[in-house]
């Protein structure tokens, strides 16, 4: 909880500028960045488990794949409209 209101906060610090004409954008580019660090930094840590037998990973099933597709695509709705909130308002109004 509080690394998620750390990045609230950051992201209207850095993210947001109070003369901005498309804050959506800024919120979309944003999402961007996190997805491309998670599969940039985070594929390697996965396989590297998975070959140490730490932790065993397979795909997922049919109906498995469907419910990660609408829990991804309200993720994206979920945090768009966060950080257009924070960038209209501010990060405890959204909070």
């Amino acid at each position: 909880m509080i690394l998620y209101a750390s990045y609230e906060t950051v992201y209207k610090k850095f993210g947001t500028r109070s003369d901005d004409s498309a804050p959506v954008w800024n919120g979309v580019r944003v999402i961007g960045y996190v997805g491309v660090h998670t599969m940039a930094y985070y594929w390697p840590i996965i396989i590297i488990v998975h070959f140490m037998g730490v932790e065993k990973f397979r795909f997922p099933t049919l109906a498995e794949f469907r419910l990660l597709i609408g829990m991804t695509l309200l993720d994206i709705v979920f945090n768009g409209a966060l950080l257009v909130c924070i960038a209209l308002s501010t990060p405890l109004v959204a909070s």
